[in-house]
């Protein structure tokens, strides 16, 4: 990997370690992704390099972004507009992804498949990156959730279903499962159940696993939330987790100065 105008080959080795119970173990790799023997930068750095680079103008929903973030709560509104034109873009095959690469650019990642939501998504975890919102706000939501699970009594997927019915759709296997404009509620559900619930969108438990990804998560899905706009939506969110919904709103506002002038 490039270290200035040197090329660099950095060798890790894992610490092993055996436990007294009888278990052994290798120590936590954070920078190395599992079943890789790379670490997480320079895979990123490869991935930049096989991708073909474009500019924020070029990408095709960007006019449509552009239009949309205006009509959307100021926090989000200031924090998408201000990180939107400062990030580099990549067309490619593989998953949508936004990181911070081996010289602390921030840079996404987006496949065919990816639109203006995709986009805002991914820009607030560009912000994330920055400014390490999530974490301040991890308490929040957790007692947001539990709160969910009281309410419940131990069942969310059964309490969503009979609370939120407009909300739900019968699959042909006769499993009902959120509506596409609910995906970011199921998938922030998804993640606090650690995989467990599933609602039609989200990842399995092994995804959940790594460390902060959850909240990570949780706030680029209420800022597509946000960004969306969908009245419905917003409601849900906003009677579900009423006090992270707000704080995290306030948070971002607090990070991105609104009430200052963008340039």
């Amino acid at each position: 990997i490039p270290f200035g105008v040197s090329k660099t080959v950095l060798l890790y080795r894992a610490r092993r370690y055996h436990c007294k119970c009888g278990k052994n173990f290798v120590e936590n790799k954070e920078h190395i992704l599992s079943n890789y023997q790379m670490t997480q930068r320079y895979l990123f750095y490869i991935l930049e390099k096989l991708g073909k680079k474009v500019s924020f103008k070029d990408l095709e929903f960007s006019k449509d972004f552009s239009e949309k973030v205006n009509n959307i709560h100021p926090s989000i509104k200031k924090a998408l507009r201000a990180e939107c034109r400062n990030i580099k873009y990549y067309l490619n095959s593989e998953k949508n992804r936004a990181y911070k690469n081996a010289i602390g650019g921030m840079i996404i990642d987006l496949n065919a498949q990816a639109n203006d939501s995709t986009l805002a998504h991914e820009i607030m975890h560009i912000c994330d990156i920055k400014h390490k919102i999530s974490k301040t706000l991890n308490k929040s939501l957790k007692a947001d959730y539990n709160a969910i699970c009281t309410k419940a009594n131990g069942d969310v997927y059964k309490y969503m279903q009979s609370t939120y019915q407009d909300a739900f759709v019968k699959r042909p296997t006769g499993y009902y499962v959120m509506r596409p404009e609910y995906r970011a509620v199921s998938d922030i559900l998804n993640g606090l159940s650690k995989g467990k619930d599933h609602f039609g969108y989200g990842h399995d438990d092994k995804y959940w696993k790594k460390k902060n990804r959850i909240e990570a998560e949780a706030l680029a899905q209420i800022s597509r939330i946000y960004y969306e706009n969908n009245p419905t939506v917003v409601k849900m969110i906003e009677e579900l987790f009423p006090d992270y919904s707000q704080k995290a709103l306030k948070k971002i506002g607090e990070v991105y100065n609104v009430g200052a002038r963008i340039h």
